[in-house]
């Protein structure tokens, strides 16, 4: 069953863990709230416990909440964000067709059209995926 209403709590309570300097119980908060209730607040609390870690192991953090809960649209976009940022384009490819099966979004038709331009130089491609993003916001 799906709990909006836990997020923020644990969000918070990953947050005062983290500075309690208790890294791993923070992250579990995060992850068990995540298999319930994906939402964004997660992935930033998430990615705020490790804000300096480099590219490489911020995919394989991400890959922890795709593993945790592999049929939510918003990880597979977050860990694609991830992929783009080390340059990978098949895994951001790879994520970023699975997030649009999953759950075909604004975030995830950005995303498309920054690999296009990051990947291929493809303005084209890219102005069509924001035109869906556009045409999926309303």
């Amino acid at each position: 069953a799906s709990a909006p209403d836990l997020v923020p709590a644990a969000v918070r309570a990953a947050l005062m863990l983290h500075r309690l300097d208790k890294p791993r119980q923070a992250g579990e908060v995060i992850v068990n709230c995540w298999r319930r209730t994906p939402h964004p607040d997660l992935v930033t609390a998430w990615l705020a416990l490790a804000p300096a870690e480099l590219p490489a192991q911020r995919i394989k953090r991400m890959e922890t909440l795709v593993r945790a809960n592999p049929n939510a649209a918003l990880g597979h976009a977050a860990l694609a964000e991830a992929a783009l940022a080390a340059r990978l384009w098949g895994m951001a490819r790879t994520h970023l067709d699975t997030a649009r099966r999953l759950g075909p979004s604004p975030l995830v038709y950005g995303l498309l059209a920054r690999l296009e331009r990051e990947e291929n130089g493809d303005e084209t491609a890219a102005q069509g995926w924001l035109a869906m993003a556009v045409e999926n916001h309303s």
